[in-house]
């Protein structure tokens, strides 16, 4: 896959010209897409009455795309093609079940340069986050189970291992998911009507799940693995 969107079109329809007018409307939604510009400032579920409506007329000139994509997901997007190794590739690039708005919106970010994927992958690019930490005299304890989130005086204050150690800190930030931390790290000592009715209301997205070994797909020649930017910098 190609980070340009008009080399990843070409591409597409050179592999399958049949598929034509689906490639096209995919790739007429990432532009629009890339005129819409998400505030990052703040969550969704912070927003006052003035962030929602500064948020609603930037989205309004293409209401009617967003709102069309909104009820489409990958796998229904795939579906909609014949060519069988567009068909598969698709859904295994992401996830079946992720909403095409979360891959249009990908591939405008990554058109504009505003988003891509580390060369090598996750893992080097954590590494080298760690070799810069460690240079800065940084500590990391690998292995290292937290149980609970320590508090004092209303604040987080530090953390307790499965093996009872403590250790103190100014700041404590979990990367834990939602509600392993708020019910469990901190016994659901913190949670008021609307956040359990969050948790309570809101559906549950599928966990990744290791696919099983398939008979792989014949791999056309010329064919881009991965995610490439071929433009200059």
């Amino acid at each position: 896959m190609y980070c340009d969107i008009d080399r990843f079109e070409r591409h597409l329809l050179e592999l399958s010209p049949g598929d034509g007018a689906v490639i096209k409307d995919f790739a007429k939604a990432v532009r629009v897409f890339c005129r819409v510009e998400l505030p990052v400032d703040k969550a969704p579920e912070t927003y006052g009455i003035f962030d929602g409506m500064k948020f609603m007329l930037t989205i309004l000139p293409r209401i009617g795309t967003l709102t069309r994509w909104a009820k489409v997901s990958l796998a229904g997007f795939a579906s909609r093609l014949s060519d069988p190794l567009l068909r598969e590739g698709f859904p295994q690039a992401w996830m079946p079940e992720f909403s095409m708005l979360f891959v249009l919106f990908t591939f405008a970010w990554m058109h504009r340069k505003v988003a891509g994927y580390p060369i090598g992958g996750s893992l080097p690019f954590a590494l080298s986050i760690e070799k810069r930490f460690k240079a800065l005299g940084g500590e990391i304890a690998y292995k290292a189970k937290v149980a609970k989130v320590l508090v004092e005086n209303g604040k987080a204050a530090g953390v307790r291992l499965e093996d009872g150690t403590e250790h103190r800190a100014d700041v404590v930030i979990s990367a834990a998911d939602g509600h392993f931390t708020v019910f469990d790290l901190l016994d659901g000592r913190y949670v008021d009507d609307v956040i359990r009715a969050r948790f309570a209301k809101e559906p549950i997205f599928p966990p990744a799940r290791p696919r099983r070994a398939r008979r792989q797909s014949p791999v056309r020649r010329g064919s881009p693995v991965g995610m490439r930017d071929q433009r200059p910098a």
